[in-house]
């Protein structure tokens, strides 16, 4: 789990897929969303009460992004721990990889997916599944980009296209 703190009422946390999700079961589903957040307040020192907006981003590939949005609402006193949510979900979202360098991606990498230029960097896109060592190598060694990707893929600068 890695988690971007944007300001104190909006954050991002990157779920690799050793987390799995009940995307079809909203009831479900928002039980392990709030097992997430009090997952936050213990490791990262997170106040986790009040609303939340949560847009959950999936790639079968590479696992879950969660935006993840505090509404201010002074009127209505939450208690400790407790947790409202808005759930929207983007099912099957392809998740973009920013590269600063090329050849930081190793052969087996690019065997199995492509490589566009895009505004001065690299976009790696999984095409076939890879092996966990190399989603923790691309994990390390890049950025997520979950919210560019038509602009990128639309772009057409592919530089390198995987077997």
């Amino acid at each position: 789990m890695k988690v971007i703190l944007c300001d104190e009422s909006h954050y991002e946390i990157f779920l690799n897929s050793f987390f799995s999700f009940s995307i079809d079961n909203k009831e479900k589903l928002e039980q392990e969303l709030k097992q997430i957040f009090l997952k936050l307040e213990s490791y990262y020192h997170i106040n986790v009460n009040g609303f939340y907006h949560v847009t959950l981003y999936h790639d079968s590939n590479t696992g879950v992004v969660l935006e993840v949005e505090k509404e201010d609402m002074d009127y209505y006193p939450f208690s400790t721990h407790e947790i409202e949510l808005r759930i929207q979900i983007e099912r099957e979202h392809p998740f973009l990889y920013k590269l600063e360098d090329y050849y930081l991606l190793t052969p087996s990498l690019l065997k199995k997916g492509e490589v566009y230029y895009y505004q001065n960097a690299f976009y790696y896109f999984i095409k076939k599944p890879l092996k966990e060592l190399e989603k923790i190598y691309l994990f390390e060694y890049s950025i997520i980009d979950y919210k560019d990707w038509k602009d990128i893929l639309k772009a057409q600068n592919k530089i390198k296209k995987g077997n």
